[in-house]
């Protein structure tokens, strides 16, 4: 868990402080982009501790510990931004944090498979 605490530490640095985003003027939603990249190594995190935390859990449950976890820091992040200047707040991007976050689910999953495979 050591890992995903951290992970979530970042995400709350990093929103922490205003950045224009880059691109934002050619695609105005490139901001959900950069959510969805942000939470899929989250989503891998998070994956990972709950396989390893409950290892005899199938594996939807584990799918939806780490969606649920996923959306709720991404609700916790929104609700932080919504206390820093300059900043905004949209349902949209707790959206595509959990996404992005059920990316991160598959790239586990898919990986988990292919070094189970290996010999």
């Amino acid at each position: 868990w050591g890992p995903v605490c951290l992970y979530v530490a970042l995400i709350f640095w990093v929103s922490s402080s205003y950045r224009p985003i880059p691109g934002q003027d050619f695609f105005p939603q490139m901001d959900k982009v950069f959510h969805f990249i942000e939470y899929v190594p989250l989503g891998v995190l998070l994956s990972r501790a709950f396989r390893q935390t409950f290892p005899a859990a199938a594996w939807p449950r584990t799918a939806l510990l780490c969606l649920l976890g996923a959306a709720l820091v991404g609700t916790s992040d929104e609700l932080y931004q919504s206390l820093i200047p300059r900043k905004s707040t949209s349902g949209w991007d707790v959206f595509a944090d959990t996404l992005g976050g059920s990316a991160g689910l598959w790239v586990y999953g898919f990986f988990r498979r292919r070094v189970a495979k290996t010999p």
